[in-house]
């Protein structure tokens, strides 16, 4: 944060009324700050969240147990309708069964990192079917 507070953002029905909508800190002010890599890398996915009006999600690399953000660097009406299939597929396919029967998706993709160096999110350029 520029000037080291913290912000929240409220919503205030009255003024005993309050609800607290989000809280940024040093922390998440870090986010903001992420660049894309220069290199692209290979990775096996499963899709495991996808806005069908944005195109951006959530994937978890093979092996991994976290997600981690996903987007397609153009707009979504502009992805081709294969490309739209096989990620939806992909999550209709995996939802509701347990992650070691998940398939999964190999794809060629930016990493967008923070200062750090850790990923949070990548952008999507091509993907392989086998």
């Amino acid at each position: 944060m520029k000037f080291n507070h913290d912000i929240k953002i409220r919503h205030r029905q009255s003024r005993d009324n309050q609800t607290i909508l989000a809280r940024f800190d040093r922390n998440t002010s870090k986010v903001l700050q992420a660049k894309p890599s220069s290199e692209k890398v290979d990775l096996i996915v499963s899709v495991t969240r996808l806005n069908i009006h944005t195109g951006n999600g959530r994937l978890q690399l093979q092996g991994a147990s976290e997600t981690v953000a996903f987007g397609f660097g153009i707009g979504y009406k502009e992805v081709n309708i294969r490309a739209k299939k096989i990620f939806s597929e992909n999550l209709n396919c995996n939802n509701g069964i347990s992650s070691d029967k998940w398939q999964f998706l190999k794809v060629s993709a930016i990493p967008v990192k923070l200062r750090d160096g850790k990923i949070v999110k990548y952008i999507v350029k091509s993907f392989y079917d086998d």
